[in-house]
């Protein structure tokens, strides 16, 4: 019988933790690699192992399309309603500086030219 996978991570984690009272090293389920030290599984995966991931694969791919489904939806009603305030936000803003540069800047030369000219009669047929 194959041994556990969890259990061959255990091995691997008391393998390379460090005791103060130093218990004897227990024998890794494990190879090493001697070139590197780099440890290396020993046990070939099967395809009913592997297939076990992808019930979790699935539902992780429809939990991420949910997600996108819902943030369109979002945005589809909310992001018209949030620049339509942001554009009148500034259509006002833009309508008060238009009013203060022109009272400003535009209202003294007007008034200037209409004192300048002079006013003139209507011409007599």
């Amino acid at each position: 019988m194959a041994e556990d996978p969890l259990e061959k991570a255990n091995a691997l984690m008391r393998r390379r933790r460090v005791f103060v009272a130093g218990a004897p090293e227990q024998k890794s389920l494990l190879g090493e690699d001697e070139a590197d030290g780099v440890p290396v599984l020993m046990d070939v995966v099967d395809a009913a192992t592997a297939a076990e991931a992808d019930p979790l694969e699935g539902r992780l791919t429809a939990q991420r399309q949910a997600q996108a489904e819902e943030l369109a939806a979002w945005l589809d009603t909310e992001l018209p309603r949030i620049v339509t305030a942001v554009v009148d936000g500034l259509t006002d803003q833009i309508v008060a500086q238009v009013t203060a540069e022109a009272r400003a800047a535009l209202l003294p030369r007007l008034q200037e030219a209409l004192e300048a000219e002079p006013p003139q009669a209507p011409a007599a047929e």
